[in-house]
């Protein structure tokens, strides 16, 4: 709900920044993107407080920031994920997928 007025309104700013000239244009499209600006500082912390009220934070921290990486580590690197190896036997396919998709989304 919050998106799609921040897009009528910024639909509607288009349109009255068609009608002006000069200065007004110009004070018009600098408080616009203020504006923009707040907006989307203000979802990324509240997306940072929502991830970190479910506890999703990132690995080895408790608290979230919305310029901070998903997932750290003290290397910089993501953690190394180990993951089922498929022999090559048609028949025991379904039961490898299902072990590894579970591995992959439950990171």
């Amino acid at each position: 709900l919050l998106e799609e007025s921040f897009r009528a309104a910024d639909a509607l700013q288009t349109e009255v920044e068609l009608d002006l000239d000069g200065e007004e244009l110009q004070v018009a499209v600098d408080d616009w993107a203020l504006s923009r600006e707040n907006y989307r500082k203000g979802k990324a912390r509240a997306r940072a407080w929502m991830i970190e009220a479910r506890g999703e934070g990132p690995i080895g921290s408790s608290s979230v920031s919305a310029g901070m990486p998903a997932v750290l580590s003290s290397n910089g690197r993501l953690p190394e994920l180990t993951l089922p190896k498929f022999t090559g036997k048609v028949l025991e396919f379904p039961a490898f997928w299902a072990q590894f998709e579970a591995n992959v989304h439950k990171r």
